[in-house]
């Protein structure tokens, strides 16, 4: 199966978890806003360690971002 780039990257819509993930150290590739909705988004990297970190947010804030 073929990985997409969209497999690669976590689009973060959620200010909380943005300003968390900068907490935990974590950069972002880009800051942007959507072409359509104009909401605005932080773009990271998707690694073991990324997700890890957001498991745990989602799991302190009852989310799930997959």
């Amino acid at each position: 199966m073929q990985s997409t780039n969209q497999d690669k990257f976590f689009f973060c819509y959620n200010p909380s978890l943005a300003k968390y993930l900068k907490l935990k150290g974590f950069d972002y590739v880009t800051r942007a806003k959507h072409y359509k909705s104009n909401k605005e988004f932080t773009l990271y990297t998707i690694n073991d360690s990324l997700e890890n970190c957001i498991q745990e947010w989602n799991k302190r804030n009852k989310f799930n971002w997959r």
